[in-house]
């Protein structure tokens, strides 16, 4: 019995076949990760129409860099890297002041439709989350998608120790935005 290649490693398999030239491949890995790649984004981005450019471009770069992807990690962390970068690089083009728009209603852009208690805490723990700097802010979006301080420092370009301190100044923050969650 043949074994088929895509039961341990669905994106791996499906990036064989995207190198070759094979869309549909990569429409499934798109499928796969869009949607962890939305979270990351909109958590550090924060608006709606630049989390869809951001996507937009790292799907484009992914399609036109997929042969530098060497396997030696998950598709996904390569992804979340890019997506991560592309964040950056919006977030120092509109600049500090941007991080705190809102739209006319004043609620955040990014705010998703939903019951009205669950949209209240969402639009608390968005509002929370703001008042942090956005280096700390992006290190804690950073660490909650699963990536080590080390990863942090080196994207951000930072000393390991800054990292943990913000980390360790947005605590009550974060705890905050947790209870306004559970609340």
């Amino acid at each position: 019995m043949v074994q088929d290649p895509r039961s341990n490693d669905p994106d791996r398999y499906d990036v064989r076949l995207a190198l070759d030239g094979d869309a549909e491949a990569f429409a499934r890995i798109v499928v796969r990760n869009e949607a962890r790649l939305r979270r990351m984004l909109r958590g550090l981005l924060r608006d709606g129409h630049l989390v869809d450019d951001a996507l937009q471009e790292v799907w484009v770069s992914a399609w036109r860099h997929l042969d530098v992807f060497a396997g030696r990690a998950r598709l996904h962390r390569w992804l979340r890297t890019s997506a991560a970068r592309e964040a950056g690089r919006l977030q120092r083009r509109r600049g500090p002041a941007a991080a705190l728009d809102t739209t006319e209603s004043g609620e955040p852009p990014c705010a998703a439709p939903g019951p009205e208690a669950a949209q209240d805490a969402r639009d608390e723990r968005v509002a929370l989350m703001a008042q942090l700097p956005t280096r700390a802010r992006a290190a804690v979006m950073l660490t909650a998608a699963g990536w080590s301080y080390a990863e942090v420092a080196a994207h951000l370009e930072a000393p390991l120790g800054s990292v943990g301190t913000w980390i360790h100044r947005a605590r009550p923050v974060m705890d905050r935005a947790r209870a306004a969650s559970l609340a």
